[in-house]
């Protein structure tokens, strides 16, 4: 009889010897990750936190202080309520202490949730398991170097598509209208969270989509009233093309910079955006596992766009999680591909912070080939018993 293999350990086996090898590689080699140096009055550590933090003190006029004010007016509702606590401010001075110390009871909170949602995935596992698994996924690069490093809000978005997906799935008609919400929410954050949107078209639910555009819009467009109402709304658009003019090619992880990076040309990288989106948008829909379709959309959202930080991969948190709690144990070599790919893609990394973009890049892609063949072998095999079958 062979030896179940619980997909989780081999997630933890390969996190936790990542993690060790660059503790050692960080102390005996030089630093390869610079997370705290001034640049233009702001410090780089807790900076999308900082930055969203200073300019929401006055929501009326938060969109004509800097292009990078650039979210949803959603959002800055909730960094001026995180204001309000804030000391108040002499002069011109920053109080970077008191935002630094708001930053990290926030990260505490988030990671407190996160290992909250974390347990509702992996049910069927020991708590000593998921505390496990919490503490490396904080450890590696994406997390540590990313979400810990820049504090961008794109953490809170996946806690939210990790909820909407738990309570999507739920039996309970309350917990189905929350997850519509929480979808909503996120693409009122983030914008591009509204692809998950999909995921009620492919399963026909019409009616469900048809509220969940309307709960977007809401979101979307009532905070409006709090952040210069009509004059805000054409500050926001301002700034959404102004800040891609500036940072429109800044996507370490993306399909447009690792391409570039090849040789293959601006013409030709700016072209496989496309072809990569319109891959996964197709398959989206041919695919009926939803692990698979949670993966395309989280490929969308982290490959495609051409402005997408290096916090971004945490979003690939959602098909991983999904796949571990609907694997309870190795079943298939195609289940040992995608635990080995989703342990590698979570390694802490002791290299560059351009060698572990490009890892993210080869390993999306590589998990992209692998559900592509899975479902190819699937469709065949099918094909091959229904022949079968009719004779």
């Amino acid at each position: 009889m062979k030896k179940k293999i619980n997909p989780i350990n081999i997630f933890i086996i390969i996190s936790a010897i990542s993690v060790i090898i660059s503790f050692f590689a960080f102390i005996l080699g030089k630093d390869t990750f610079t997370a705290v140096s001034a640049t233009d009055g702001f410090e780089k550590l807790f900076n999308d936190f900082v930055f969203h933090l200073y300019y929401s003190k006055d929501l009326s006029t938060v969109y004509t202080k800097s292009i990078h004010v650039c979210f949803p007016p959603l959002i800055y509702l909730f960094y001026h309520a995180l204001n309000l606590m804030m000391p108040p401010q002499i002069g011109k001075d920053i109080n970077f202490n008191a935002m630094y110390d708001l930053c990290a009871i926030y990260l505490i909170v988030e990671f407190l949730i996160f290992a909250f949602v974390v347990k509702r995935f992996l049910k069927k596992q020991s708590d000593k398991k998921i505390l496990i698994a919490v503490i490396l996924l904080t450890l590696s690069s994406c997390f540590a170097f990313g979400v810990i490093q820049c504090a961008n809000i794109a953490f809170f978005v996946v806690i939210l598509l990790l909820l909407a997906i738990d309570f999507k799935e739920s039996n309970s008609k309350i917990k189905q209208e929350l997850a519509m919400i929480l979808i909503a929410i996120a693409a009122a954050i983030k914008i591009y969270p509204a692809v998950f949107g999909l995921l009620y078209i492919a399963e026909k639910k019409y009616k469900e989509a048809i509220r969940l555009i309307i709960y977007g819009i809401l979101f979307f467009a009532v905070p409006f009233a709090f952040t210069g109402g009509i004059d805000g709304f054409n500050e926001f658009l301002n700034n959404q093309i102004r800040v891609q003019e500036v940072w429109g090619e800044l996507s370490p992880n993306g399909i447009y910079t690792n391409f570039l990076t090849l040789g293959c040309g601006e013409n030709l990288s700016k072209a496989m955006i496309y072809i990569f989106g319109a891959i996964s948008f197709v398959l989206f829909f041919v695919f009926r596992d939803n692990h698979k379709r949670l993966f395309m959309l989280s490929f969308i959202m982290v490959m495609c766009p051409m402005w997408s930080g290096a916090y971004t991969p945490a979003f690939f948190v959602i098909p991983f999680l999904y796949f571990v709690s609907k694997t309870e144990y190795i079943k298939s070599k195609f289940d040992i591909f995608y635990i080995l790919l989703y342990s590698f893609l979570f390694t802490s990394s002791c290299y560059t912070f351009k060698f572990s973009s490009q890892k993210i890049f080869v390993i999306a892609l590589l998990l992209l080939f692998t559900v592509i063949i899975e479902e190819i072998i699937f469709l065949k095999n099918s094909k091959a018993k229904k022949a079968i079958d009719n004779q």
